[in-house]
């Protein structure tokens, strides 16, 4: 397996961010492949919380590669001291070669079978934001790690 980068998310496509994740996307393309994989969520309306959480949980099991690095994003997680800091460890991601997988949970989060299933669980801010944005937000800094790595001027 070589590295690459995946991030399944609970979102909706069809929205005026959906152009910067495709952008970013394409950015991230000469550093290594990275796709995003958008999942629709059964819904509150069909099930009370615990049980969508476990319902997700299962979508999201079968979405993620196998032997894939599997991250999950909540609100919980680590939240790396800056835009550096992510770079040196997404460059000991890409040290193991293994594909890494981000995933973003439905509007209740990811339930917590899911992230004991993950390698680790990180935040991208202590703020609370939409799913896309957060999604464009990973993606950036995950573009911006790369030039980083590579001493290109986008991080100045």
């Amino acid at each position: 397996m070589s590295f690459s980068i995946s991030i399944v998310a609970f979102c909706r496509k069809g929205d005026p961010l959906d152009e910067e994740i495709e952008r970013y996307c394409r950015l991230c393309g000469p550093f290594a492949p990275v796709a995003v994989t958008y999942l629709k969520s059964p819904g509150s309306s069909s099930y009370p919380k615990h049980e969508l959480l476990d319902v997700e949980a299962n979508i999201l099991q079968a979405k993620v590669q196998r032997g894939s690095t599997c991250v999950a994003l909540s609100e919980e997680g680590k939240c790396q001291p800056g835009s550096v800091a992510f770079a040196q460890w997404l460059s000991a991601k890409m040290r193991g070669s293994r594909p890494l997988t981000f995933v973003i949970g439905g509007a209740y989060g990811l339930s917590p079978r899911f992230k004991k299933s993950c390698v680790e669980v990180m935040s991208l801010s202590p703020l609370t934001m939409a799913h896309k944005l957060s999604l464009v937000v990973l993606l950036e800094q995950i573009y911006r790690a790369f030039t980083i790595l590579r001493n290109h001027p986008y991080h100045k």
